[in-house]
């Protein structure tokens, strides 16, 4: 059975159960046997191990992390604030500062605020099925989709 057919299959469950819990609660209590982060190679190999698969997926830091931006970079646009000397860790000299404040005069992101306007997801996707068929005829047009091209109807395939 395929990692996708076992998270798609788990997570149905996690809603149907009346415990008590939070929703992270409930799939965590849930996750099917076997289910566990992996990464896949270019000839699609699984791979369990963190560590490689940090190896071979690295990531990057980029502007907005390094300044605090969460990792999952889902603030479009930020709270602003003032430029605070004790927000950095290493010494900052007033010349600096107000080299900073120049080149920022409205302030700085503030990333410990949701992001303006930022709301919660208003739900999640839990099943493949709501797309054509059932979770394991999704799931094999998923293995068998080649993602090098844009995976729109076309006259070769005979969606058009």
């Amino acid at each position: 059975m395929t990692t996708s057919t076992l998270w798609t299959r788990g997570l149905p469950r996690s809603r149907a159960i009346p415990r008590p819990g939070s929703q992270r609660e409930k799939v965590l209590r849930n996750k099917p046997a076997g289910l566990a982060d992996s990464c896949f190679t270019a000839k699609l190999e699984e791979i369990k191990d963190a560590a490689k698969c940090k190896a071979m997926f690295p990531v990057y830091a980029n502007a907005r992390i390094v300044a605090g931006a969460p990792m999952t970079d889902d603030v479009f646009k930020c709270e602003m604030k003032a430029i605070d000397k004790a927000d950095y860790k290493r010494p900052v000299t007033d010349a600096q500062l107000a080299a900073l404040r120049a080149v920022f005069p409205q302030g700085v992101c503030d990333y410990t605020k949701k992001g303006v306007m930022q709301r919660p997801a208003l739900g999640t996707w839990l099943s493949l099925s709501a797309f054509g068929g059932s979770d394991d005829e999704i799931t094999r047009r998923l293995r068998s989709t080649d993602y090098r091209l844009p995976c729109l109807p076309s006259v070769q395939d005979g969606r058009l």
